[in-house]
């Protein structure tokens, strides 16, 4: 906990590194005084740094089309939690109003029977919790069931056959790059300074009997003093000093292939009632037409890593992801082909008129991954005043209404005791959290397509 050393008429210096989803939700709830109440007295002055010159970021996984708001989990911690960020989804004070797009979510994977619906262990469990907070959940055992979420102008295809389903209509989808915006924009009339193109050099540390960190130095050799300074740099959290290396060793950061098709209005608008489809048995997922008529397709996979490393002393060997910033539009955006192919054919399967239609873009998503899938928020060990609040796992951004009450609590020694645990950075991590598929490979160079390769191969293969 961060223990007051100054004037008590004064305000406290919070430094945010990072003006991602846990950077800027943060420093909303410093701003919004006793209790995140934005109408009350704040005690801190707060500045977001961030090393893109452009906030919110264009490569970071926050800025994006659409992300997944849900509450099916496995862990009824998170389903409570996200019930509590939905509501405020829906009231868009903090992210924004017309921002979430109550769809409902479709979750694949209840294995019909004769008599009952079995699941994988995952999906049953987020649908008794899903049942248990009092979700509006229609359970879907077959086919017809299924279809009948659906308008008659939307085409099926064989993904829906042989396996169950259930809508969980208190979900949808969140428009995240606006929402961000808007987040970052009430950061700023709440009086929050964002610093942009700020590249982090060191921490400065007193290195008294506490070794406290005081603030940080840039690359271009200025610094800025603070009295917190949060280390919330998403999948580039371990490329900055700060994370022990120890544990720096637990945490991946990864990337996730994401594809896009282009609809025209009419086709677009058929779709447009379409839920949000959430595959737990294969791990992808698809969003409905957004307002230019986009819809964005993905796998939650356990992704690639990029071989671009460098040697820092306070975290060993780190990387850097690769992105439209380090490798410019055109390259930086492309992905696996065997990844994009295997994707493809699960747009195909779900939709085979939205999978007869040519890729209009494809992006890496980068994230900063947890063994076991909880985030890491917690004080440095040895380091007083210096916290951590990453390792979004894939999964956070939709609690971007309420992440940073957690990280405040934190800060503050509020946060209950099982919250502390469970966000330590001294816990105990046991093998990698068993959601994803597939295995972590490196990303290579010659394997890399964006969507215009994929076109012309698709060409050639008919």
């Amino acid at each position: 906990m961060y223990t007051d050393r100054s004037d008590n008429n004064q305000k406290k210096r919070a430094l945010i590194v990072g003006a991602g989803c846990f950077g800027l939700s943060t420093a909303l709830y410093l701003l919004n005084g006793e209790g995140g109440n934005e109408s009350g007295n704040s005690d801190y002055d707060v500045t977001v740094i961030d090393a893109s010159p452009t906030i919110p970021a264009p490569d970071a996984a926050s800025s994006d089309l659409n992300k997944i708001v849900r509450g099916t989990y496995a862990d009824p911690y998170y389903t409570l939690l996200a019930k509590e960020a939905i509501a405020l989804w829906k009231q868009g004070n903090i992210c924004g109003k017309g921002n979430y797009r109550e769809s409902g979510v479709l979750v694949l994977g209840l294995q019909s029977s004769k008599d009952s619906l079995k699941s994988s262990l995952y999906t049953d469990a987020g649908l008794k919790n899903d049942l248990d907070t009092g979700a509006r959940v229609r359970l879907l055992p077959s086919l017809p069931e299924i279809r009948s979420v659906f308008s008659e102008g939307v085409t099926l295809g064989p993904k829906f056959e042989d396996c169950g389903a259930y809508l969980n209509a208190d979900g949808g989808w969140a428009v995240a790059s606006n929402a961000m915006k808007a987040l970052l924009q009430n950061v700023k009339d709440r009086g929050g300074n964002i610093i942009a193109g700020a590249k982090l050099a060191n921490l400065l540390v007193n290195n008294d009997s506490e070794s406290r960190v005081t603030g940080v130095m840039l690359k271009d050799g200025s610094t800025i003093s603070a009295d917190i300074v949060v280390l919330a740099a998403g999948a580039w959290s371990t490329s900055i000093p700060g994370l022990p290396e120890e544990k720096a060793t637990y945490l991946t950061f990864y990337s996730q292939t994401v594809a896009t098709v282009r609809l025209e209005p009419e086709m677009a608008e058929r779709y447009r009632q379409t839920p949000v489809l959430l595959d737990f048995s294969t791990g992808f997922y698809m969003f409905p037409p957004n307002d230019d008529n986009v819809v964005k397709f993905a796998l939650h996979t356990n992704g690639h890593t990029w071989g671009g490393t460098t040697r820092m002393k306070c975290v060993g060997t780190v990387s850097t992801p690769r992105t439209s910033r380090t490798h410019g539009d055109g390259l930086g955006t492309r992905v696996p082909a065997d990844i994009l192919k295997r994707l493809h054919d699960h747009l195909k399967q779900a939709y085979p008129e939205l999978g007869a239609l040519p890729l209009d873009t494809t992006r890496l998503c980068w994230y900063l991954d947890t063994p076991d899938e909880d985030w890491i928020i917690d004080e440095v060990d040895g380091c007083t005043s210096l916290f951590v609040a990453t390792g979004g796992s894939g999964h956070a951004f939709k609690f971007l209404p309420v992440i940073g009450r957690l990280v405040k609590s934190r800060i503050e020694g509020r946060m209950e005791a099982s919250s502390v645990t469970r966000f330590s950075m001294s816990r105990k991590f046991t093998d990698h959290h068993g959601s994803r598929h597939g295995m972590i490979k490196r990303l290579e160079d010659e394997t890399l397509w964006g969507a215009d390769e994929f076109n012309e191969n698709l060409v050639d293969e008919r």
